[in-house]
């Protein structure tokens, strides 16, 4: 940056006086006494940015004191960014997160009060992603189906009645219908434990209604799980045998197909199996 000083002095009076007569006690050659007496009734100080300062792309920067190319004056806010993902598997719903954003500013403080000249800003830098809301739920996967039996119904024409077994009550998780309702395994199979206790003689499993129905009364509150066993083994059912029995019919409509079978019973002591007549 090139400076041109104009100074206007209308009256500028300087004199010097050095005696030229040493006192006989200066002692000292090396010294002498100076008087300078001067008079400035008025002086204008003019300071200007000359044109042929600092090289091109180049301005003075106060805290280094000379010419250079634009420095870093610090970080302002770029804003802030938004999205919306997906929960991660098994469970559903949205998350919502936020970045923040910030860009760093390149320029100079000008003389003579450092006032800040911005030359440009750089590439922005965003904070990793943050979490603001999220309504992710675990759900329960659907039941599945079990495949259909291996025992091909009997070709036609053959004399004499032919059966096949198929499973219809729920006594293990490989059972259709063990996955409803969403209680823990272990609630699960004291459920179906104290079926069989109650139904000493048959040792009938449950079938999906009665299943689900018991999760159902102690997620309620209804029950606690320990009430809710002991309920199911003092419990009065006298159609026991008829319940067994329409869930094997259900079974053998899903399995065999309907109107293709003659009837479809609970084996007693089985827990779970059926006896489908052709």
């Amino acid at each position: 940056m090139h400076f041109v000083l104009a100074t206007f002095i209308r009256t500028l009076t300087l004199a010097v006086t050095l005696p030229l007569a040493i006192e006989a006690n200066a002692l000292d050659n090396n010294r002498a006494d100076i008087d300078i007496t001067s008079s400035v009734n008025t002086m204008y100080v003019t300071i200007n940015e000359g044109r042929s300062g600092c090289p091109a792309s180049q301005k003075w920067h106060v805290p280094y004191g000379r010419c250079t190319t634009a420095v870093n004056l610090g970080s302002v806010s770029a804003g802030n960014q938004y999205r919306t993902i997906s929960c991660p598997s098994p469970q559903s719903g949205t998350i919502s997160q936020i970045s923040s954003c910030t860009k760093t500013k390149y320029g100079w403080l000008l003389p003579p009060n450092s006032n800040e000249s911005l030359s440009h800003y750089g590439a922005e830098s965003c904070s990793p992603w943050s979490t603001i809301s999220s309504s992710c739920v675990t759900t329960s996967p659907p039941p599945t189906t079990p495949p259909p039996p291996t025992t091909p119904p009997p070709p036609s024409g053959q004399s004499g009645p032919s059966s096949v077994t198929v499973t219809a009550l729920i006594c293990g998780s490989s059972d259709s219908g063990y996955s409803s309702g969403s209680l823990s395994n272990a609630i699960k199979n004291l459920i179906i434990s104290a079926y069989k206790a109650h139904y000493n003689q048959l040792k009938r499993c449950p079938e999906e209604s009665g299943f689900v129905f018991w999760q159902n009364q102690i997620l309620s509150g209804i029950h606690t799980v320990d009430s809710a066993v002991n309920a199911i083994k003092t419990s009065s059912n006298p159609n026991a045998v008829t319940v067994a029995n329409a869930a094997c019919h259900i079974a053998a409509n899903r399995i065999i197909g309907m109107g293709k079978f003659k009837s479809s019973t609970y084996k007693v002591g089985s827990g779970n199996k059926c006896t489908v007549v052709y």
